[in-house]
Parts: C-alpha cells; sequence; structure tokens
C-alpha cells in the first residue's frame, strides 16, 4: 500500500511539472472505454453492477491516451468501489465545438454536499469510504484533476436526484 502511495504522489509530481504534456494522439474513446469495461466486468459483476456505454463509435479526443485512460478507469473503479448492490455505472461522451465531455454517472449514489468541493483534494476521503481507501490513500481523484489540469481541462462532480456523476471536461482541439 505504501508503494502504491509513494507511486501516486509522484505520478502527482510527473503531472504538475509538465512532464507528459508532448505525448498526445487521437483517442478513440468507445474502444478505450470498451476495454476498460471489460477489465472492470468481473468486479461489476461481484456487485451485480451494470456497466454501460454510451459513446459513439466515431468519438476521437486528443490527449495522452495512457493519463486519460487513467483518469477514466478511476472514476470506474470509483463507481463500482461505491456503487450499491445492483446499481448502473454510465460512461458516455458528448462532444461539442468546444468541448468532450466524458462522464460516469453511477446510479442510487449520493455524496453529502459539504464533501463535493474537497474531493479532489490529495489524501481527502470521505468519511464513510474510508474503509475502501485501501488503493489510492486517497489520492486517486487527485490523480483525475492533475490529468484533466494537464489537459487544460477539469473533473465535476455533481449529486442529481438518482445518482452522482463525475465529468472529465476536455477541450476540443
Amino acid at each position: 500500500r505504501l508503494n502504491q502511495m509513494i507511486e501516486s504522489m509522484l505520478l502527482i509530481a510527473r503531472l504538475e511539472h509538465g512532464e507528459y504534456q508532448k505525448d498526445v494522439t487521437p483517442i478513440h474513446l468507445h474502444s478505450m472505454v470498451n476495454e476498460l469495461v471489460d477489465y472492470f466486468s468481473f468486479l461489476a459483476e461481484d456487485k451485480q453492477i451494470k456497466l454501460q456505454i454510451l459513446i459513439e463509435s466515431d468519438a476521437v479526443l486528443i490527449g495522452h491516451a495512457v493519463l486519460v485512460e487513467r483518469a477514466i478507469a478511476n472514476l470506474i473503479s470509483n463507481s463500482i468501489d461505491h456503487g450499491s448492490l445492483e446499481s448502473k455505472v454510465q460512461i458516455k461522451a458528448q462532444t461539442d465545438a468546444s468541448y468532450i465531455v466524458v462522464s460516469v454517472f453511477t446510479s442510487d449514489v449520493h455524496i453529502d454536499d459539504i464533501h463535493l468541493p474537497r474531493l479532489f483534494d490529495r489524501f481527502y476521503q470521505v468519511e464513510s469510504s474510508r474503509h475502501a481507501s485501501g488503493k489510492t490513500g486517497g489520492l486517486g481523484l487527485a490523480i483525475v484533476k492533475s490529468i484533466m489540469q494537464l489537459h487544460q481541462g477539469q473533473v465535476l462532480v455533481e449529486n442529481l436526484d438518482d445518482g452522482v456523476i463525475f465529468r472529465l471536461v476536455f477541450p476540443n482541439v
């Protein structure tokens, strides 16, 4: 666990110092997310969580493929870890002239509003999620935030009536 935490801290430092800025390529979002869903399907099945992809087959994002995949994977992993039995997780992409928004929605989950502004802070964990904190020690969403900053984008979270949604907002370049 300590090794994982050290590696995560080093990744955040590298991201913040711009070490990954030059490695951008076209990313076919549907293919990437399909591979991630395949990867996480076993964990989702254990909790009877349905993973659903709502991404057009021609959706393309320009970015650092490994890091974009890491950001989306962190959100999917969190959705499964914190999702309730028989909930659903929808991964969606929407594109317009200015932005590409990749969202991960988890039904039947609510995060108290007091926590929302701090979710992306390093080491911050919602008290009720500390039992599942062994993976990242409160660094997973901080990594997502750093990845989005590197891409001149942002990560947002919002409670909806029927669940919680995380949005990765990329500039459409």
